[in-house]
């Protein structure tokens, strides 16, 4: 009796089929955890990014608020100024027409 050539090579057939699928399988495995660990590092960057911003609108309103107080301040100032100077241009006057008499 002969081997049977024909069924050991549909059995090798089976067998890389068979191996090669599972090396497929695993490696779609590997790629779907990869994809998985770099949607967490991107969740994860962008919650950071987030708390970042947060941390940067309450500084930029902090920073609005002293600009205003400080915007209202030299517009007591500029008037205060004018007002000096009025009374300085007065005086001027004043003391021009006594000495003039």
């Amino acid at each position: 009796m002969g081997i049977p050539w024909l069924t050991v090579i549909k059995a090798t057939e089976a067998l890389i089929s068979g191996a090669t699928s599972r090396r497929a399988a695993a490696a779609s495995a590997q790629q779907l955890q990869s994809a998985a660990d770099r949607i967490a590092a991107l969740e994860k960057n962008d919650e950071a990014t987030a708390q970042l911003l947060v941390q940067l609108a309450g500084q930029i309103q902090s920073l609005t608020q002293v600009l205003e107080q400080q915007a209202a301040a030299l517009r007591r100032l500029t008037l205060i100024a004018v007002a000096s100077a009025a009374v300085a241009v007065a005086a001027l006057i004043v003391a021009l027409v006594s000495r003039s008499q």
